[in-house]
């Protein structure tokens, strides 16, 4: 936890490289976004988008100019600088392949704190028009601090950047993002019944897979098929 918060977030970095980001994916991308009046307001929120390429992490520059927190798979943390830097543009590790306590909690107080979090809920890059089974990392985070749960679709970035690929194709994209999912306020410091968080993951399941087919559906009209 304590290395986590060694490197706060820069502000002014961030703000630049963000719209760097943004600028480029709808240069070489040329992004379509639906739904951007569903982004609440005021923060904290969670926004949870599908994961089937790399540049998903870029994408949501897009979707947001709030500054956002971001969990990353530990291995890109390599070397000092890197991590550092990776760490002051709000991205901290999780380890994958099992629970990892400690990212889960400083998850937790980012929203606490009043953040914006980006969580991918299928985990690791996915395949296919059909959303992965879920990790109930969000839906549980969500109940415990009454984030807001955004769900968000991509079409179009897997062709972008398939998995396994280092190379990046320019192509159409669509984002489509969907109403916040309906959570049941909880009390802060309440135990959370596994029955809760279970119905909300499935919850969030349904309408990613309705986020993600609008998505392709959008995509493929705007291509003319």
């Amino acid at each position: 936890m304590e290395e986590f918060e060694s490197v706060k977030v820069h502000e002014g970095i961030y703000s630049v490289l963000r719209k760097i980001a943004s600028g480029l994916c709808h240069i070489g991308f040329r992004v379509h976004i639906e739904g951007k009046e569903n982004i609440p307001k005021k923060t904290p929120y969670i926004l949870s988008p599908i994961h089937r390429s790399n540049i998903d992490f870029f994408l949501m520059s897009s979707v947001c100019s709030t500054q956002m927190r971001f969990m990353a798979k530990d291995s890109i943390f390599k070397g000092d600088r890197l991590s550092k830097f990776f760490y002051s543009m709000g991205t901290f590790p999780v380890t994958r392949g099992k629970p990892d306590r400690e990212s889960f909690k400083f998850a937790e107080k980012c929203l606490l704190a009043g953040d914006v979090l980006v969580l991918f809920p299928e985990g690791t890059r996915q395949h296919g028009d059909k959303i992965a089974e879920l990790f109930d990392g969000a839906a549980l985070l969500s109940l415990r601090t009454n984030a807001p749960l955004i769900p968000i679709g991509i079409a179009g970035s897997e062709k972008a950047m398939p998995k396994g690929s280092k190379f990046i194709h320019p192509t159409k994209i669509v984002i489509t993002i969907g109403k916040p999912v309906e959570i049941m306020k909880m009390d802060p410091g309440k135990r959370i019944p596994r029955s809760q968080v279970t119905e909300l993951t499935q919850r969030l399941y349904d309408r990613l897979q309705t986020e993600y087919d609008n998505a392709r559906l959008k995509l493929e009209v705007l291509q003319g098929k």
